[in-house]
């Protein structure tokens, strides 16, 4: 298949056979020789956070010198971004060879075909397990307790945060989503909490005492500071974070504390120069990403990370910001609207239609931005221009202004 067949060949599968546990997954596995048990894992889950967290562990760990898988949702451009090593997306001969590996499995299975993201993490496993990684970094997709990353015994769990999302499968309350995620917990690993609510932390404690599993929570057992990094046993100091936002600050605490958590595992220690420089040039595409001078473009499709949109803006005390948004029917945009239009009256919203996304401005009160985005942006070169949204508004959008 070429590239585009193979696009295609994947995204037959959106939408179709959505997983109610992991039998179908695992019977999968059993017929690939069960490569997950090839190398060890840090799991990451959460509501928001998780790719920013694992795109700074990810680059601390490799320029430690070591070879990191990294296996990430959804993608912006490319769907090979789901599935890294050491950054590198997976290159097309081996896509191609895996993708035949799963089809031949696929011929065998009882259960039926896998889903479009069981498809992914399968080709992540192989992957990792072919190029014999160090360490594979696993974003969860959805949830945590019946996830398809969720098969693997990893050495670490973090999570980033707990917010409403996803209600409609994971439950509608904080607690409900907060069992969901910390599913991760298995035996023999440490447990790594971002700033979570307070009334959240027992549910996770939970999940992990009949393991006897350590448990370090953000601004109790490691803290960011003043641009420094410390937990009871590392101190780490004069650092600076190439991605923007204050919130990533707790990002990057949390990756640190993984790096030297799992470098303790291995009877490794992180080198302190070579750390600062790895947070300091992390990139993390649509988060919160300068493209253009003034012109931001950040994936906030839920109502808290709306919020810290809203607090870097009210940091900088732009008078005129002017937000472009694309929704996706099923989110909640209508909570997320309201939030942006309460906290920044000053800012003037409109609503850019897009493939697969919402097209009625009306209904929301919004103008619709019918010209072409490009050139609206230019006529406002003086005004600071933040597109946010679903995510792959924010993939459709990058592409046309980086080639600009």
């Amino acid at each position: 298949m070429n590239p585009e067949q193979l696009e295609a060949w994947f995204d037959s599968r959106i939408g179709l056979n959505f997983p109610k546990d992991q039998q179908r997954f695992l019977q999968a596995l059993d017929l690939l020789g069960h490569p997950e048990r090839d190398f060890a894992s840090i799991q990451i889950g959460g509501t928001n956070g998780k790719g920013s967290t694992q795109a700074f562990l990810g680059q601390i760990l490799q320029d430690q010198g070591l070879k990191v898988g990294s296996f990430t949702s959804p993608h912006l451009e490319d769907m090979r971004e789901r599935v890294r090593l050491n950054g590198a997306l997976i290159p097309l001969a081996d896509l191609q060879r895996i993708l035949s590996q799963i089809q031949q499995a696929e011929a065998q299975m009882e259960l039926g075909p896998l889903s479009y993201f069981e498809l992914w993490t399968c080709v992540a496993f192989l992957y990792f397990s072919k190029e014999a990684v160090d360490v594979a970094l696993l974003e969860v997709g959805l949830g945590g307790r019946q996830d398809a990353t969720n098969v693997v015994t990893s050495d670490l769990a973090l999570i980033t945060s707990i917010g409403l999302d996803h209600q409609e499968v994971l439950g509608d309350s904080l607690e409900a989503i907060a069992w969901e995620k910390a599913g991760v917990v298995n035996p023999n690993q440490i447990l790594l909490l971002g700033p979570l609510q307070a009334d959240l932390l027992p549910i996770f404690e939970a999940e992990a005492a009949p393991y006897g599993n350590p448990v370090y929570q953000y601004g109790r057992d490691f803290v960011w500071q003043a641009g420094s990094f410390e937990t009871e046993d590392f101190h780490l100091d004069q650092l600076e974070l190439g991605l923007l936002g204050d919130f990533q600050q707790e990002n990057a605490a949390l990756a640190l504390m993984a790096a030297h958590s799992w470098m303790t595992l291995q009877s490794l220690a992180l080198n302190p120069v070579q750390v600062r420089s790895s947070l300091s040039r992390v990139s993390w595409p649509g988060r919160l990403e300068e493209v253009r001078p003034g012109v931001y473009l950040d994936g906030a499709h839920n109502v808290p990370a709306m919020e810290r949109l809203v607090a870097f803006v009210q940091a900088h005390n732009w008078a005129d910001p002017i937000f472009l948004l694309g929704f996706l029917p099923r989110k909640n945009y209508p909570d997320m609207l309201v939030y942006l239009q309460t906290h920044l009256p000053q800012a003037d919203f409109y609503l850019v239609p897009f493939e697969g996304g919402l097209k009625d401005g009306l209904s929301l009160g919004l103008e619709l931005l019918e010209k072409d985005l490009v050139s609206f942006i230019g006529t406002e070169a003086r005004r600071p221009i933040f597109i946010t949204g679903s995510l792959h508004f924010i993939g459709q959008v990058r592409k046309g202004l980086i080639s600009e």
